[in-house]
């Protein structure tokens, strides 16, 4: 009826009670109405014949949303989302497209850092100040340190230091602690290592289960071979330790500060500090093997 649609106020059934009284007042109540049914909206009534205090809270109307589908869910996490962004910008976090990004509710942000478009931080994450994150970032569950950069990669449940150079496209598995001023270049991927100070891993590199030093590099395509197909084992690289392209260390080992590995080695014996390592074959050149063109004829025809 018209008085019934004149009432801009509705019930969104959630209710606070002193727990004592809730369990005394559902003894009272009884199916005595049309539907036969037991009401909790009856406990109010209750509570006003015993002559306590009982009243309602306005909320704002989205609070009382309900999810039937994955549609109104959607629009759910929408307004969810939004309020997270509002109040780290709020805080002066820079989010300059923020349709395009997604922060979890327990996620902490420094002032001044910005999150770019697709990127996702979830978790307990905490970034610090002046960083920048993203384009196209997930970040879950880890701690990084003011003035990093992490571009186009994923972290997950580790912990990043200061002045760090993330990406673009590396991928930080769960349980790297990265030191101040590392750089974790194009298709990096930590696992399960201890990365030393300015430490620079620059491209196409697998890290895993290592200790390394501070102050070392590692050239294009370095491996830590951790499996043998049953077990884990771990590599251990000194500070200021010079690992050149297309190496391979076979775990367990341990190479001293100062090492410096050769391109192309394949390293399976402990290396003291200092040392140069070498193990590769020798080349060899046979001239005039091909001196007619015959051996490779690109896009022509066999004579």
């Amino acid at each position: 009826n018209e008085k019934a649609r004149a009432i801009k106020e509705i019930n969104t059934g959630a209710y606070w009670f002193n727990a004592e009284f809730l369990l005394s007042a559902l003894g009272e109540l009884t199916t005595a109405n049309a539907s036969g049914e037991y009401y909790l909206t009856d406990t109010v009534a209750v509570a006003v014949n015993r002559g306590l205090k009982a009243g309602a809270v306005n909320c704002r109307p989205e609070a009382a949303l309900g999810a039937n589908d994955r549609r109104s869910l959607a629009a759910l996490n929408e307004i969810a989302r939004t309020r997270v962004l509002d109040r780290l910008m709020a805080e002066g976090v820079d989010i300059p497209f923020p349709a395009q990004v997604t922060v979890g509710p327990q996620v902490r942000v420094g002032p001044d850092t910005r999150i770019l478009p697709g990127s996702i931080l979830t978790g307990e994450t905490v970034i610090g100040k002046d960083c920048e994150i993203g384009p196209n970032t997930r970040i879950n569950d880890a701690v990084v340190g003011d003035g990093s950069a992490i571009i186009a990669s994923f972290v997950e449940s580790s912990t990043v230091g200061g002045g760090v150079k993330i990406g673009p496209m590396s991928n930080i598995r769960p349980g790297c602690v990265i030191g101040d001023g590392v750089k974790a270049g194009d298709f990096v991927e930590l696992k399960n290592s201890n990365i030393g100070r300015g430490t620079s891993v620059a491209h196409l590199t697998y890290v895993g289960d290592a200790d390394v030093g501070e102050f070392c590099n590692f050239g294009c395509g370095v491996v830590t071979v951790n499996y043998d197909g049953s077990g884990k084992y771990r590599t251990e690289i000194g500070n200021g330790a010079f690992i050149g392209c297309n190496t391979n260390l076979i775990a367990p080992i341990r190479l001293g500060d100062r090492v410096y590995c050769a391109a192309g080695t394949t390293v399976t014996e402990d290396v003291p500090e200092g040392s140069l390592v070498i193990g590769r074959s020798r080349q060899a050149v046979k001239e005039n093997w091909n001196s007619s063109g015959e051996r490779y004829q690109k896009g022509r025809t066999r004579k």
